[in-house]
């Protein structure tokens, strides 16, 4: 029940705890898409503030900041787009894969092989299921292992 919350109320879960959901999880989950959209940098529009009865979400491109009383500030000029729901990033490999490609363009090769060979081994040779689940695990990883948090533990480790 507090993942639910994490996902709606704005709170990003931190990498790692992150990492642990998307490796425990076998089938798509939008509440886990939710939670990756969040930790990516996409906002959540409430249904006070977008005037739907849902909400939306904004991507992290057209994200321009909020007013002094919390709205996004949307573009007049080339329009917002305010997306219903997230990406499907555990169900969609094109979702997953765009995500990584943003996110570590220069690595993008390199965490679709590891992603394959990752789905390959554990899901014995159905790519297609769990592929997407693999590319963010595979991201995930790659961003624990850059964060400066993770540089810091691994000087602290190599001192002592």
């Amino acid at each position: 029940m507090t993942t639910t919350m994490e996902a709606s109320s704005g709170a990003a879960p931190d990498l790692r705890a992150l990492l642990e959901r998307v490796e425990a999880t076998f089938k798509p989950s939008k509440e886990l898409d939710r939670l990756i959209a969040r930790q990516f940098g996409w906002h959540r529009v409430e249904p006070r503030v977008g005037g739907g009865m849902r909400g939306g979400w904004i991507a992290p491109e057209d994200f321009m900041g909020v007013d002094s009383r919390g709205a996004p500030l949307l573009d007049s000029l080339h329009g917002t787009d305010i997306h219903r729901e997230v990406p499907h990033f555990t169900a969609s490999i094109d979702a997953a894969l765009a995500l990584v490609e943003r996110e570590m363009p220069e690595d993008t090769w390199g965490l679709l092989n590891e992603a394959m060979f990752d789905a390959t081994v554990k899901y014995k040779g159905a790519i297609s299921a769990p592929l997407p689940r693999a590319l963010l695990a595979a991201l995930l990883k790659a961003k624990i292992a850059n964060s400066p948090q993770e540089a810091k533990s691994g000087l602290q480790g190599g001192e002592g």
